[in-house]
């Protein structure tokens, strides 16, 4: 089984790794809440996956915005995989359930192209031992 989610809220600059060490926890509550909240409401209606999984995540910046390095894409994408978690299509997102997760990213084509986060869900059936 496998799913594509995909998110047009792209992920504020304060979620980074970056900025994260130095903020107090209530301040990174507060950015990451709300893009958990919307990620939750956007799976709202979808069935559980079967589990374990392999998640593929790719964030597409706006042409305004300074890519990151591609190991922050996790801290990015960590908001909207706790509101996936949230709406029970995941039942959690620790290491028994999601078993891979790749990052990739790529800047916004044109003026008017599609900017966001999209999150490939696949159901891993082989190779996997308990």
């Amino acid at each position: 089984m496998s799913l594509h989610l995909s998110f047009s809220l792209v992920p504020p600059s304060s979620l980074s790794t970056n900025n994260r060490s130095s903020r107090h926890w209530r301040n990174r509550a507060a950015d990451t809440g709300p893009v958990r909240e919307y990620a939750t409401l956007c799976c709202r209606g979808y069935p559980p996956m079967a589990e374990p999984v392999a998640i593929a995540v790719h964030v597409t910046w706006p042409t305004s915005r300074i890519m990151p390095d591609v190991d922050s894409i996790g801290s990015y994408a960590k908001p909207y995989l706790d509101g996936i978690v949230d709406a029970g299509v995941l039942s959690d997102d620790g290491p028994k359930v999601v078993k891979r997760a790749t990052f990739s990213q790529a800047k916004q084509v044109g003026k008017d192209g599609v900017t966001g986060v999209e999150f490939d869900l696949t159901t891993i059936t082989e190779g996997i031992t308990p």
